[in-house]
């Protein structure tokens, strides 16, 4: 567990997507100092899958990845909620873009870890036909358990969809 934090220390939040801006806002809001400049900061918070960088040396590092030099913030609670926010970033793009009823749209996803998992489960919650494709005959057999058709070989498949 992670010790409270002064509200004296100097976070810099990585560049990365609307995520570490919601981050970003959310430390202001709630009366940290948050820095612009990695010299002038205490702790550093990065996106997913940012290798960790000299220029970090000397830093508390705050990652999705735990490594011997960063401190993890992957919980199950965080990865479900992010897996749910993705999720609901696709219907909303795909009901924006999309001129029609999107019912019974034949949708593909690409893949079932836990974005994959919650984007078929609400895109059938709203009677589109899901399909998935996966790799490893394991998870092909739990997208099947699950109640959604596999995609066996996307190689020309796509344009099914």
């Amino acid at each position: 567990m992670i010790e409270a934090i002064s509200m004296d220390k100097v976070f810099y939040v990585e560049n990365g997507d609307l995520r570490m801006d919601y981050c970003r806002r959310y430390l202001i809001d709630n009366g940290y100092n948050v820095t612009d400049s990695i010299d002038k900061c205490d702790f550093v918070i990065l996106p997913f899958n940012v290798k960790i960088f000299d220029k970090y040396n000397g830093k508390t590092v705050f990652s999705y990845n735990k490594t011997e030099n960063t401190i993890s913030y992957c919980t199950d609670e965080f990865v479900k909620g992010n897996s749910v926010l993705t999720a609901q970033g696709t219907l909303a793009v795909t009901l924006e873009n999309c001129k029609r009823n999107i019912g019974n749209l034949k949708i593909a996803v690409l893949g079932y870890g836990n974005c994959g998992k919650e984007i078929c489960r609400i895109f059938k919650n709203i009677s589109c036909n899901v399909s998935c494709f996966a790799r490893r005959k394991e998870v092909r057999r739990q997208i099947c358990s699950d109640g959604f058709s596999v995609i066996d070989d996307i190689n020309g498949n796509l344009c099914d969809y």
